[in-house]
């Protein structure tokens, strides 16, 4: 896969390890002396946002739930068999399409 657009990456930032938790000996770095670091500082704050997100839009679909339900319980509701058939043929064909794609 080509990618033309690199304007929007980022640079990783420098990671820099607590001396506390630095080991003395420099496994696989091939002599160089440097040694490998890794921080999960951004997963940790994209996984809060996301989660943030996902309760943000918890209201709208709660209050959906809610008004089916009513509706049930009143004996009002009364869903499109053609619509729904529909949609699950067309979830179907679109998932058949992507599982031959990705072979």
């Amino acid at each position: 896969m080509k990618t033309n657009d690199t304007g929007s990456i980022r640079p990783v930032d420098k990671v820099t390890v607590p001396a506390a938790t630095k080991k003395s000996s420099n496994v696989g770095d091939g002599g160089s002396g440097k040694e490998d670091t890794v921080s999960v500082t951004q997963t940790a704050e994209a996984a809060s946002q996301i989660a943030a997100a996902k309760a943000g839009q918890g209201g709208a679909r709660t209050e959906r739930i809610e008004q089916l339900a009513q509706q049930i319980a009143a004996g009002e509701y009364n869903p499109d068999p053609q619509a729904i058939a529909d949609k699950i043929i067309n979830a179907a064909v679109l998932d058949a399409k992507l599982q031959v794609l990705f072979k």
